[in-house]
Order: C-alpha cells, then sequence, then structure tokens
C-alpha cells in the first residue's frame, strides 16, 4: 500500500478590503506621529545667552498625527474629517512647491538657487539636492499620494464605515 500525502489546501490569497484600507492609512498616520516625534524631540536643543529655545512644533505635529491614526482605526467620523483637513494643507502645501520649483512666472521671488531639498535624522543628513527638478518631482509625488488617499476617504463606500452604528433592538433615547 503506497501512501499518498493530502491535497494541499489552496490558500485563500489575502483580500485588501476598503476596511483595511482604512486601517492602513491609520498605521500610516500612526507612524508618521511616531516619526516626527523621534526624530525632532521636544528636549532643548539650542542653548542662547537669552536663554532656551525648544521646538514643540514637531512634537505638537505627532501628536496629532498620532491621534488622527488612532481615530482612523478605531473608524472615527472626526478622524476621518480630521484627516482630510490635513491631506488637504499637504495636497495645497506640496502643489506650491510643485509650482515654485517648476515656475519663476508664479513665484518670482523665489530662485531656482535658493531652492533645496534636505532629508536629516538626529542632525546627520542623509538626502541632499539643489536640482529645482527633484524637488518638483518629490512635491508632485507627495501631491498625488495624498490626494488619491484624500478621495478614497472621501468616496461614499469609505464614508459608509465611520457611520455610527444604530442596533434595531435598542431605541434612541431622546433628551
Amino acid at each position: 500500500m503506497m501512501l499518498v500525502p493530502p491535497p494541499e489546501a489552496e490558500e485563500e490569497p489575502l483580500r485588501m478590503t476598503r476596511k483595511m484600507l482604512v486601517r492602513v492609512i491609520a498605521v500610516i498616520f500612526m507612524a508618521g506621529g511616531i516619526w516626527s516625534i523621534i526624530t525632532d524631540p521636544p528636549w532643548p536643543k539650542i542653548f542662547t545667552p537669552s536663554g532656551i529655545e525648544i521646538n514643540l512644533g514637531d512634537f505638537v505635529v505627532g501628536g496629532i498625527l498620532l491621534s488622527v491614526g488612532a481615530m482612523l482605526f478605531n473608524f472615527n467620523e472626526f478622524g476621518r474629517k480630521l484627516a482630510l483637513v490635513l491631506l488637504s494643507i499637504k495636497i495645497i502645501g506640496s502643489g506650491f512647491v510643485a509650482l515654485a520649483a517648476f515656475s519663476t512666472r508664479f513665484f518670482p521671488q523665489v530662485l531656482r538657487a535658493d531652492l533645496s531639498f534636505s532629508y536629516t535624522f538626529f542632525g546627520q543628513t542623509y538626502f541632499h539636492t539643489e536640482d529645482y527638478r527633484a524637488i518638483a518631482l518629490i512635491a508632485i509625488g507627495w501631491f498625488f499620494i495624498m490626494l488619491v488617499i484624500a478621495i478614497f476617504l472621501l468616496q461614499r463606500a469609505s464614508r459608509a464605515l465611520f457611520s455610527p452604528k444604530i442596533k434595531n433592538d435598542v431605541e434612541p433615547v431622546l433628551l
């Protein structure tokens, strides 16, 4: 008698549902918040004769991104609206940077020689460019990524995920 191994069960591929994609976006927001806090911690940086300068900007932005990510992860409607506001700010900013890099007609005060892009981590520079085309491409890339995420969150099926769930067996309490 010959033993034959059982046939391998076919694994169902992982399906990217709308709910899972919202959670991925939430994790991206939370990772951005953690990154913002870690790369620019809020403790004193510059000691000047007049006092200590503390930079809390990135700490506050990181906290906002963390809270928006947590609200998106829990499908909170206010979190979706706040995420759309933050995405809109990023879309507008990236659009202006791309316009400034490509066109001196719209922004005559911005000289192409004055534009530069640097990526630093704990004071060490890992990437630096002064090429206006590279700066514009980076800005256009961020523009389209944020635009796609905003359009996804604005769709009717995505908004339905954030609507409050009403159970039929419980009567609403009117005050």
